[in-house]
């Protein structure tokens, strides 16, 4: 009796299936995803800076730096530009635009200051 012929019907479906329930970068709508992370930090006291406002454009993601001074952004990779207003001299806020180039599975760091304490 040959059964060879049945498996092999049976198998190669299953077989095709996994491979693409399996492989992910051959789905056309796999996440592909990086990260920016932001710390914002007091130049006087090397210390945090909480509730900063940080935007990533485009986009117009909108988070605040938690009591570490960090946020983390999850996008697509692309070009994107971090900004931010941080306090300067109590009344002027250095304001910045800083591009950053995001790919896949990547983390780009940024660090942000004030010029004074603005306590």
């Amino acid at each position: 009796m040959l059964i060879r012929p049945q498996v092999s019907f049976v198998c190669w479906p299953l077989l095709v299936l996994a491979c693409f329930l399996g492989c992910e970068e051959d789905r056309p709508n796999a996440p592909e995803t990086g990260y920016i992370s932001v710390h914002v930090y007091d130049t006087a006291s090397e210390g945090p800076i909480q509730e900063a406002e940080i935007t990533i454009v485009p986009g117009d993601l909108v988070q605040f730096t938690d009591v570490d001074g960090h946020t983390i952004f999850k996008v697509d990779p692309g070009e994107y530009f971090v900004n931010a207003e941080i306090c300067c001299f109590i009344i002027f806020p250095v304001e910045y635009h800083i591009p950053v180039t995001v790919t896949k599975g990547d983390t780009v760091e940024v660090e942000m200051a004030d010029c004074f304490s603005c306590e």
